[in-house]
């Protein structure tokens, strides 16, 4: 492929529109610093141009080689939020499953696990979609709620749900939520991450919900959920099938613009979808249905 020597008076190199170039980089071009394909080769080395349209012997429109490719055979990366506490040292750590980064990699993703809540724009920039995992219970001050009211007045049991949470990882967690929700990127939720997704979005939460439950869904147990017709979980799975249960809080009401996709057989909301945007959420544990955890 011929490359314009652009150091060169002789070559005249004449750019219409967004072409890029290292003469006009819109977002997109390698020769961006925000570039969503640069890699380590391009730091190492100057990014080899590629004529796009001959005009005549003089003039030609140029772009990077890689912004050619299809964004369809790119691999997409995958922000995952993980535990945030600390170590078995006592050294503030961030955890992820590998269950989590396994279904990634095997779905043909990247997945990158988040490391600083300061840096959510930048994160929402970076990453194609974000995965919010499993652990501790949504502070209830994210839905309206109060320790107090969900305990029924009951201050043990209060005390309980109130030790329960994490604040710190609240605040990242919706932080990034909040970056990649109006960038109106790709999010998903699983069981903490559901219920996140579900108070983010104005709905409600019930914490601890087997004190005033009488059906089991904790400890892994297996149980049969229905999905609505058209949803995400009914074109993967079908209307009824069964999955995994380790969960001891739920949603107990979506928000004004989520559609409620799935139930289980006891009215449990087992997956909610937003109306128009790529916002999807399950209270089971999908990565750890591939048989590697």
């Amino acid at each position: 492929i011929p490359v314009p020597d652009l150091h060169s008076k002789k070559e005249e190199v004449i750019l219409q529109g967004e072409v890029p170039s290292p003469l006009n980089p819109p977002k997109g071009c390698l020769f961006s610093t925000r570039c969503i394909y640069a890699d380590e080769r391009c730091r190492e080395e100057a990014p080899k141009l590629m004529t796009v349209e001959t005009i005549d012997k003089e003039e030609r429109r140029v772009c990077c080689f890689r912004y050619q490719q299809s964004e369809d055979s790119m691999k997409k990366i995958v922000l995952v939020t993980g535990l945030l506490g600390t170590n078995s040292r006592g050294v503030p750590s961030f955890i992820v499953n590998t269950s989590y980064m396994n279904a990634i990699a095997a779905a043909g993703g990247i997945p990158v696990m988040m490391g600083s809540g300061e840096l959510a724009s930048e994160y929402a920039e970076l990453a194609d979609g974000l995965l919010l995992t499993g652990g501790e219970s949504v502070h209830p001050a994210r839905f309206g709620e109060t320790f107090n009211h969900l305990a029924d007045g009951n201050a043990d049991v209060a005390h309980n749900l109130k030790a329960g949470c994490n604040t710190a990882r609240d605040e990242m967690e919706f932080a990034v939520f909040e970056e990649f929700y109006k960038r109106k990127k790709p999010i998903m939720g699983i069981c903490r991450g559901h219920q996140l997704v579900n108070a983010a979005l104005g709905g409600h939460n019930m914490l601890n919900f087997p004190r005033k439950h009488p059906f089991e869904h904790s400890e892994g147990i297996q149980h049969e959920i229905e999905a609505s017709s058209g949803s995400i979980l009914e074109k993967l799975y079908g209307q009824r099938f069964l999955v995994n249960s380790f969960h001891r809080d739920c949603a107990d009401c979506a928000g004004p613009d989520v559609n409620v996709t799935a139930r289980a057989m006891d009215g449990t909301i087992e997956a909610i979808e937003h109306k128009s945007l790529p916002v999807f959420s399950v209270q089971f544990h999908p990565e750890r249905m591939r048989g590697d955890a």
